[in-house]
């Protein structure tokens, strides 16, 4: 369930409690609304958000790119990295049957096109939107 919303300047975060049977962790979504890069300043304010909420994982969307520092910093740490680039090619794999608006991004995640550190999540939505221009849906 969705305990947080924030919306800030250049980015919003959602928090979400997952309760499974057999485990529960924290996982805070950061998406950043920049087509620039993403520095490894940015990342580092994002890990240490992580450690606050002492959430078990975070998943950070960008509409640019990160840098090679910040890439680098995500290495060995629970943060997940989707850029332009990933996202366009999951969207373009999977065939979301929701039309896609100027400011609504979506994303249906399936077990084939997921990132193998996302499979073993049994909880993932089947849809995800992404707020990318400042509105929260």
């Amino acid at each position: 369930k969705i305990t947080d919303i924030s919306v800030f300047a250049d980015y919003s975060d959602i928090v979400a409690e997952i309760d499974t049977p057999k485990w529960s962790d924290v996982v805070l979504f950061r998406f950043f609304r920049s087509q620039g890069s993403v520095g490894e300043l940015l990342l580092r304010d994002f890990h240490g958000r992580i450690k606050d909420l002492k959430a078990g994982q975070g998943i950070c969307l960008s509409a640019g790119i990160y840098s090679e520092e910040s890439r680098r910093f995500a290495e060995g740490r629970p943060l997940d990295l989707y850029d332009k680039d990933r996202l366009n090619t999951i969207l373009n794999s999977v065939d979301s049957g929701t039309p896609l608006g100027n400011c609504k991004t979506a994303i249906k995640i399936v077990e084939k096109s997921c990132p193998k550190s996302l499979n073993s999540w049994p909880f993932w939505p089947d849809l995800l939107y992404i707020p990318l221009c400042g509105e929260v849906y």
